[in-house]
């Protein structure tokens, strides 16, 4: 929990979120793992300490983006790197709107590169509304607990020096 949140900007958003429907809220978001994020845990002999290594630096990273809405995880796309304002935009053209009805509701953290004019352009002449997380506030997008439950299942299945995007990303929509 963070201590910087704001529980009345919270309890407003709550309240807001309460006048629609859950068919009609889109929650989205991306998330990334990199080729030096390992699964945390290891078995050893009892009494004994389980000693692992991993590499310092990055090699790769697998990024996702994705949408939820009632329990159904749709409109996602792979790609390496970090997301940027032009590739939610894009992603928003080619695979989230064409597949949202006019008067949903798309939900997004605050990220900065989510407050991009172009994203709340295409959002509004797709006749959906755009609407934001209180700030400090990952616990209030479900989307969230999917990605921790992709992210730990592609720690645990794919072994460090193994570790390339495309085994990651199989491994990821295999999860899905």
């Amino acid at each position: 929990m963070y201590q910087e949140r704001c529980e009345e900007a919270r309890a407003e958003f709550r309240k807001k979120l309460a006048l629609y429907r859950p068919s009609q809220v889109i929650y989205i978001d991306e998330s990334g793992i990199d080729s030096n994020e390992t699964y945390p845990y290891g078995w050893s002999k009892k009494g004994e300490r389980f000693w692992g290594s991993r590499p310092g630096k990055k090699r790769e990273r697998l990024s996702i983006i994705g949408a939820l809405c009632e329990d159904k995880f749709f409109a996602t796309m792979v790609y390496q790197g970090y997301c940027t304002a032009n590739l939610i935009a894009a992603w928003l053209e080619q695979f989230l709107l064409p597949q949202l009805q006019p008067g949903q509701v798309i939900l997004m953290d605050n990220a900065p590169f989510h407050n991009s004019r172009r994203i709340r352009e295409l959002i509004e002449l797709a006749g959906c509304e755009l609407m934001y997380l209180p700030t400090y506030s990952p616990d209030l997008n479900p989307i969230e607990h999917w990605w921790h439950r992709v992210k730990t299942a592609i720690r645990k299945e794919l072994p460090l020096q193994d570790f390339n995007v495309q085994k990651a990303a199989d491994a990821a929509f295999q999860y899905l």
